[in-house]
């Protein structure tokens, strides 16, 4: 096959789907040609032998005006020696170009990487501890977290619940009692200290996340039992 196969330069193609690898070879020209020299060499001698034929051939199919002259050529040909090599060197180039220059070889399917269990469990930590660390530190002391993570020249006021940064494009208002500001500030505050990426979009839904969580935990802890309302009426009655 290395005769007709230029195994060392192939190169790889995928299907569209990503899922199938196929070898495109290039063609071994002059190994081809020199596994197929004792062929081609019946066929010249062949041709030469029939003046007429070759004629034809020579002339309308591969291509050629000029006529081929006869006489004087070598055993087995009935043209002179200038019009042997003509033949020969035009069937030669004919016959070059009838080699595919590349062929596309089997598929084979491409393994899928399986992500590590270590590794997708360190990022998942890794947002996650992100994702706390901000919305944590914004409810403790929004100032100060803000100060930390856009620098001590930004400018911002507040006014009760409400923060309102100054930005190029005009100033944005937080109002830290509605659950939607406080994510929408945490999930600027984290993007705007390590940038927009695939991680900040996983930590970013982990904010809205972790502030449903805190305020599903603070909601249980305030619900009061059966025996509690009861208890409750009692008092109230006595």
């Amino acid at each position: 096959e290395e005769n007709y196969v230029d195994v060392k330069n192939a190169k790889y193609v995928t299907n569209n789907q990503g899922t199938i690898r196929y070898m495109v070879e290039g063609s071994n020209i002059s190994g081809a040609m020199s596994a197929t020299q004792n062929a081609r060499e019946a066929m010249i001698k062949s041709y030469l032998a029939d003046p007429q034929q070759a004629q034809v051939v020579y002339q309308q199919i591969f291509g050629n005006d000029d006529q081929l002259e006869v006489g004087g050529g070598g055993k087995g040909s009935l043209f002179t020696p200038e019009s042997e090599l003509k033949f020969r060197n035009a069937f030669d180039t004919y016959f070059e170009a009838m080699i595919p220059q590349t062929r596309v070889g089997r598929g084979s399917a491409i393994a899928k990487e399986k992500p590590s269990t270590t590794a997708t469990s360190k990022t998942d930590t890794m947002v996650s501890d992100r994702a706390k660390n901000i919305v944590d530190s914004l409810l403790k002391n929004p100032a100060s977290t803000i100060r930390e993570k856009l620098g001590p020249a930004q400018e911002f006021s507040t006014q009760g619940t409400v923060i309102t940064i100054e930005r190029a494009s005009g100033p944005e208002s937080f109002d830290m009692n509605r659950k939607e500001d406080i994510i929408n500030l945490a999930r600027a505050l984290d993007e705007y200290q390590y940038g927009a990426d695939a991680t900040t979009d996983k930590v970013s839904t982990e904010i809205g996340n972790y502030i449903e969580s805190r305020r599903s935990k603070r909601n249980q802890g305030t619900q009061l039992t059966a025996s509690q309302l009861i208890e409750m009426y009692r008092n109230k009655s006595n």
